[in-house]
C-alpha cells in the first residue's frame, strides 16, 4: 500500500516532469525548444493528413515517398505541398525502469516530438463485465504497446482519473489508477427494456415500425400493468387500421426515458474527449486517442459529435474505438432468464440487427478521424496493440484546399496509393474529412468559464516551461499504525520573467498556487 506521501510525490512528478537545476542569476535561461507550428485543418489553408499504410496483418509499411500518394477533397484532386515520412527505430532491449526522482521540475530537456496516447476509459458506458475486458486490454497496452519516451494519459469519463505519465517509469502509477476504476453502466433487465437505438428511432424519427416491434416484445414478456394493457389495445387498433405516425403512448414514454439517458451519457463522454483533444494543440509527434467503451448511437445532427471530430482534426489526432462488448451475442433481455424464448422470429431478427447499430456513433467517429475500429472480438489486447504498431511508421501529407469557402460544411478526403505503387494486400487509412471553417465561429466549447489557455495547460500531458518551477515533497511523522503523515511541499519559482514591479522601494507581485494530492490506489484527493 503506497503512503499518502508517495501519492503526493507522484502527483507532483507527473504534473511537473524530471529534475533539472535552474540557471544562476548570471546565466542565460535555457533556450526554448523550437517546435513546428501546428496546422489547424479547419482554420487555415493548409490541411494536414496523417496517413498509415498497413499490410494484411495490420503492420505499418514504411518506405513510400510523396510521389506514392494521391489525395482528393470532395472528388477534386489536390496538390500535395508538404510531406514527411516518419519511421521509429526498433525497440531497444528491455531495460530497468528509470526510478522516479523526488524533485520535480518543468524545465527538463525533453522534446515533445514523441508519441502521445490518450486512453479514455469510458466508465459511464461500461458494465461490470465490460470493465474487466477494458482493464485487461489497457493493461496489456501499458505492458507491451508503449516504448521508452512515450507519453500516456489515462482519462476516465466520470471524472475519477486524469493522469499523465512518461513511459516506462510511469507504468506502475497508471496501472494502479487503472485497477481502481469502476463501471457506471447498469444494463436494464426490466421486462420493458429498450435499446438506445430503438429509443432514438422512436424519439427522433417517429419510426412506427420500430415502435411496433418494441410493443410486440413488451407483450411477449407479459403485460406491464394497467397502463400498458390500455396502450397495447390502442397500438393494436392503430396497426390494424393502418394509421401512420401514431405510436403507443407507453412505448413513447419508455423511449423518452431511455433516449434522454443515452444522450446524457453520450454528451459526458464526448465533452471529456473534446476537452482532452484541445489540450494537445501545439504538441508535436504522433498522437492518438483510444476510446475503450461499449460505444454509443449515431445521429446525423449532433453538435457534440461535430465538436469532437472538429477538435480531432484541428490537432491532427485520430480516435481509435475499442468495442468492449466483444463477440456479438443476444442481449440480456432476449435470454431465457428474461423470457426471451417467447419472442417471435421477426422480433428476434429485428433486435439482432439493432445490436450492430448500438455503437455506430463511435464507429463513425473513428472512421471520420482516421482511427481504427476493433469490434466483434474478445481479443481486445491485440486490437489495442495495433494502435501502437501502426504508429511505428506513418506519413504526414499537407495540401492547400482548392475550396476556399468558409461555409462550415464537412469536406470528404480520400487518400490512395498511385497505380504504380499499389500492392496486393496493402490498405491506406486516413481520416475521411474535416469541417471547413465558418466565419464568427468560436473554437472554444460553450460554457467555458476559466481561461482557455490555463485549462489546456492543466489538461495537457506535457509540462509548460514558461514559468520555471521546482518542487520537492517531504514526509514527516509517519507512524506504522497510522494512515496519515505530515507532508511539506517546497516550491521554488524563478520570478525573473513574471513582471514583478517595484513600488515605494519594494517589489510586488502575485502568484496563485493550486496543489492537489491524490492517492494512487483509492483516488482520495486533497487540495
Amino acid at each position: 500500500m503506497k503512503t499518502f506521501a508517495h501519492a503526493v510525490a507522484a502527483t507532483m512528478v507527473v504534473a511537473l516532469g524530471s529534475t533539472l537545476s535552474f540557471p544562476q542569476a548570471d546565466e542565460a535561461p535555457p533556450p526554448a525548444v523550437e517546435e513546428e507550428a501546428p496546422a489547424f485543418p479547419a482554420k487555415v489553408e493548409l490541411v494536414t493528413v496523417d496517413v498509415v499504410v498497413v499490410d494484411k496483418k495490420g503492420r505499418a509499411v514504411p518506405g513510400f515517398d510523396q510521389s506514392a500518394f494521391v489525395i482528393e477533397e470532395d472528388g477534386d484532386p489536390q496538390t500535395i505541398t508538404s510531406f514527411q515520412a516518419v519511421e521509429l527505430p526498433p525497440l531497444p532491449p528491455d531495460e530497468e525502469p528509470v526510478p522516479r526522482t523526488r524533485v520535480a521540475t518543468n524545465q527538463g530537456p525533453e522534446v515533445r516530438a514523441v508519441r502521445t496516447f490518450l486512453v479514455v476509459y469510458d466508465e459511464i458506458h461500461l458494465s461490470l463485465v465490460q470493465a474487466l475486458r477494458a482493464k485487461a486490454a489497457i493493461g496489456e497496452f501499458l505492458r507491451s504497446g508503449v516504448r521508452d519516451g512515450d507519453r500516456v494519459m489515462l482519462i476516465a469519463t466520470a471524472g475519477s482519473a486524469w493522469w499523465s505519465a512518461r513511459m516506462p517509469e510511469g507504468r506502475d502509477a497508471l496501472t494502479a489508477i487503472l485497477q481502481r476504476l469502476d463501471a457506471r453502466y447498469v444494463p436494464d433487465s426490466s421486462p420493458d427494456r429498450m435499446t438506445d437505438y430503438e429509443a432514438m428511432r422512436i424519439m427522433v424519427y417517429d419510426d412506427p415500425d420500430v415502435a411496433y416491434q418494441v410493443s410486440r416484445r413488451f407483450d411477449a414478456y407479459g403485460r406491464v400493468g394497467r397502463e400498458r394493457e390500455g396502450s397495447r389495445q390502442h397500438s393494436d387498433s392503430t396497426r390494424t387500421t393502418g394509421a401512420v405516425g401514431i405510436i403507443d403512448p407507453y412505448v413513447r414514454a419508455r423511449a423518452q426515458e431511455v433516449y434522454s439517458q443515452a444522450v446524457q451519457r453520450r454528451n459526458i463522454t464526448l465533452r471529456v474527449m473534446t476537452r482532452a483533444l484541445r489540450a494537445l494543440a501545439g504538441v508535436q509527434g504522433r498522437k492518438a486517442m483510444i476510446l475503450v467503451s461499449q460505444g454509443f448511437i449515431y445521429e446525423q445532427r449532433f453538435d457534440a459529435m461535430r465538436a469532437l471530430v472538429d477538435a480531432s482534426l484541428r490537432v491532427n489526432v485520430p480516435i481509435h474505438f475499442i468495442d468492449t462488448r466483444g463477440l456479438k451475442a443476444l442481449p440480456d433481455f432476449m435470454t431465457a432468464g428474461f423470457m426471451g424464448a417467447n419472442l417471435d422470429v421477426q422480433d428476434t431478427v429485428a433486435v439482432l440487427a439493432d445490436i450492430t447499430l448500438e455503437a455506430e456513433g463511435s464507429v463513425s467517429m473513428a472512421l471520420d478521424t482516421g482511427g481504427l475500429v476493433v469490434r466483434n472480438t474478445n481479443d481486445l489486447g491485440s486490437g489495442i496493440r495495433r494502435v501502437s504498431e501502426e504508429s511505428q511508421a506513418y506519413y504526414l501529407l499537407g495540401y492547400h484546399s482548392t475550396n476556399t469557402a468558409r461555409d462550415g460544411k464537412f469536406r470528404k478526403i480520400k487518400v490512395e496509393l498511385t497505380r504504380t505503387q499499389r500492392q496486393k494486400g496493402l490498405k491506406v487509412r486516413a481520416r475521411r474529412g474535416y469541417f471547413a471553417p465558418r466565419d464568427g465561429e468560436s473554437e472554444e466549447p460553450e460554457g467555458t468559464t476559466s481561461d482557455p489557455m490555463i485549462g489546456r495547460a492543466l489538461d495537457s500531458p506535457f509540462e509548460l516551461r514558461e514559468v520555471p518551477l521546482r518542487v520537492s515533497a517531504f514526509a514527516f511523522d509517519q507512524a506504522a499504525t497510522s494512515n496519515r503523515v505530515s507532508v511539506m511541499i517546497a516550491v521554488e519559482v524563478d520570478v525573473r520573467e513574471l513582471g514583478i514591479v517595484e513600488e515605494e522601494g519594494r517589489h510586488r507581485g502575485e502568484i496563485a498556487f493550486l496543489i492537489e494530492a491524490q492517492h494512487l490506489e483509492t483516488g482520495e484527493y486533497h487540495q
